[in-house]
């Protein structure tokens, strides 16, 4: 029996187990379905109304944002066309800026290769154009300077806004110098002065054929030890010792000019030193034989001996054929320009001073220039340049002793170049000063100044009073034109040598002195002061471009 219903129950595919499941099973299934079907059904309903929902109020904000939104604006085509022309220049301005960068840099570069090579004293680089100052100084002044250039280099400006004496100029001043200057050719002019916008160099021109070379020094003082020594049997004078070394490049010189710092009149004084000199008249006939063309009286001793004295000395040297400057007779004297004509170029000379020891006491008996009277020193320059190629300038300026130019210096050194002067020596500290090249403000042409010559021969007793320089500037005219211009400036170093008490007095060039004869230099007898080569040349550097110097 039970196994037919085993049988029955297999047949019909259920078993005992297999009915309690169907029951549960379905049972669970039919829950499952009735909760199922209601919840996904209410489910989609809820995430159908929310998609409707979202897209209801997408479309109404988008319909909002629509109606909120500006009308589209048509591109206008003519205003495109200039948006591109903007950029298009603005790219070209930065294009341009950068190319312009790029030229100052190496311009930059090259000016510095041929500043270095020039102050090394080596070959200097071809390359690096040539453009005009700001200095200022210039100078300033060599200036340097340092001038400089104007000039100044190479300083303070000018109270007038011209160039300092270290050769630095105004930016008019720079505009003026680069018109008129001639164009440079293949052969390598000097340098004149640095500037901060480049070098500056002499003219060299074939064109300017016509050439002349003007000596300056500084200033000649016969102290008392100086004429005792030079005394001769015959009661005179022999100084020609004292100057044979340098004999040969004052000679060399087209014209040669000196300061000579005292009256010349012992044909009615007795022959003095300081404080109030006089000196023997045969000191003007060597300085005629040793070379000197020009004697300039514009000094502080020149009225030592009174207006006599000075009477007196111009007396001998116009009875003697010695040309003079700076002193006068009278005002007709004082505005007959002294002029000399070497190989078709006429030098006028002119010179003025700032002081006398003793004061002008009869104005009917000689005649000076004063450098405070700015008037007349105009004029004087002026009534010169009118009747001559180049005006060469004597000043008496500055502190004694002082190497530092003053104020005054510095102002009427370009005032004289702007008026006129084409050379500038000055004199009176006893003691090397800068040497700068200025710019003349109507033409641009470059005026050298020797703001101090040291002394050329005296019997002083300290070191650096020893010290003095031959300036040599070159000048060459245009036949065709009758422009003149400067072509070089070249300076030599000198010292006056004596032994014990101004013995064996003798100026050497220094190139030519050493230190056996510097240890033999009477100076530290007086001062407790070694002479030395080596201060000599550190006194020289301090004061002289390295470009001018020459041995």
């Amino acid at each position: 029996m039970d196994e037919k219903r085993n049988e029955t129950e297999r047949k019909s595919g259920t078993t005992e187990q297999q009915k309690k499941r169907p029951v549960h099973a379905e049972s669970g299934t039919a829950e499952r379905q009735r909760k199922r079907p209601v919840h996904a059904e209410s489910g989609r309903t809820e995430q159908k109304r929310k998609r409707e929902g979202r897209a209801e109020s997408g479309t109404a904000e988008r319909q909002v944002r629509t109606e909120n939104r500006a009308p589209v604006r048509k591109r206008n085509p003519e205003m495109m066309r200039l948006q591109r022309e903007r950029e298009l220049r603005r790219r070209l301005m930065i294009f341009g800026g950068c190319a312009a960068l790029l030229v100052c840099v190496l311009i930059g570069a090259f000016a510095l290769r041929r500043k270095g090579a020039s102050s090394g004293g080596t070959e200097r680089a071809d390359a690096a154009a040539e453009t005009a100052a700001n200095q200022g100084q210039e100078a300033a002044a060599a200036n340097a300077g340092d001038g400089t250039a104007q000039g100044t280099a190479e300083g303070t400006a000018a109270p007038a806004g011209n160039a300092d004496p270290a050769g630095q100029q105004t930016a008019g001043q720079a505009s003026a110098a680069s018109a008129a200057s001639p164009v440079k050719t293949a052969d390598e002019p000097q340098l004149a002065y640095t500037s901060d916008e480049g070098d500056v160099y002499f003219t060299s021109d074939p064109a300017y054929s016509q050439k002349i070379s003007i000596l300056g020094t500084g200033d000649n003082i016969i102290h008392e030890a100086l004429y005792q020594n030079a005394a001769t049997e015959d009661g005179g004078y022999d100084f020609s010792p004292y100057y044979r070394l340098v004999r040969p490049y004052i000679e060399e010189a087209d014209i040669a000019t000196v300061n000579q710092e005292a009256p010349l009149a012992s044909q009615l004084f007795d022959v003095s030193g300081y404080p109030h000199f006089n000196s023997p008249v045969q000191v003007a006939d060597e300085l005629a034989a040793t070379g000197f063309d020009v004697l300039n009286l514009a000094n502080n001793h020149i009225l030592d001996q009174g207006e006599s004295g000075l009477v007196a000395s111009l007396d001998y040297l116009s009875e003697n054929g010695i040309p003079y400057c700076g002193a006068y007779y009278d005002s007709d004297d004082m505005m007959t320009p002294r002029i000399i004509e070497k190989n078709g170029i006429r030098a006028a000379f002119v010179g003025f001073v700032n002081w006398t020891n003793v004061d002008p006491t009869d104005e009917t008996q000689g005649q000076l220039i004063w450098n405070s009277d700015e008037e007349m020193v105009k004029t004087a320059i002026e009534n010169a340049k009118s009747a001559a190629d180049i005006v060469v300038v004597h000043v008496h300026w500055g502190e004694e002793n002082e190497e530092p130019l003053t104020e005054e210096m510095t102002y009427l050194a370009q005032k004289m170049a702007d008026w006129g002067a084409d050379l500038i020596l000055g004199n009176h500290t006893h003691v090397v000063q800068k040497m700068r090249i200025l710019r003349r403000e109507s033409d641009g042409k470059l005026v050298p100044v020797q703001f101090g010559g040291g002394n050329f021969l005296s019997g002083q007793k300290e070191r650096a009073h020893l010290l003095s320089i031959l300036t040599t500037a070159d000048f060459a005219k245009n036949p065709d034109s009758g422009d003149v211009v400067c072509t070089g400036l070249h300076v030599r170093p000198i010292v006056t040598h004596y032994e014990g008490d101004r013995k064996n007095v003798c100026i050497y060039p220094l190139a030519d002195y050493n230190d056996e004869l510097a240890a033999q230099h009477g100076v530290k007898d007086f001062e407790n002061e070694t002479m030395t080569t080596e201060y000599l040349w550190d006194l020289i550097h301090e004061e002289i471009p390295e470009q001018f110097l020459v041995s």
